[in-house]
């Protein structure tokens, strides 16, 4: 079985659908929380969040961006909407889609 390590900002924002899902499927993980902007250059492509997956044999698996990381884990574990039922996917990339859209409304009033 493998096990996470979630690095991303102390504040919420992107990284918490990855949480949520990390959380739903009871998969062993932890949170780390780089010093920036000192660890930015150690991150893919200098941006948080980063999902490390560890496998048993201590390969990893290193990946960013919030939705390639949401995506690559709904699918490994099995949460994926079946290919056929194409409203359901639809209604899927809706919601994450308006996710988006106000976390960047809320960066807006932050900013």
């Amino acid at each position: 079985m493998s096990t996470y390590t979630l690095r991303h900002f102390q504040a919420p924002g992107r990284a918490e659908p990855c949480k949520a899902i990390l959380e739903y499927t009871g998969a062993k993980w932890i949170l780390e929380t780089p010093q920036w902007p000192q660890e930015k250059i150690n991150q893919p492509v200098g941006k948080l969040p980063v999902l490390v997956e560890t496998n048993k044999d201590g390969t990893r698996f290193i990946l960013s961006d919030s939705l390639a990381i949401e995506q690559y884990l709904v699918c490994k574990y099995n949460l994926c909407v079946p290919e056929q039922d194409r409203q359901m996917i639809a209604r899927q990339t809706e919601l994450r889609n308006q996710l988006n859209d106000l976390f960047q409304l809320t960066q807006l009033i932050v900013n």
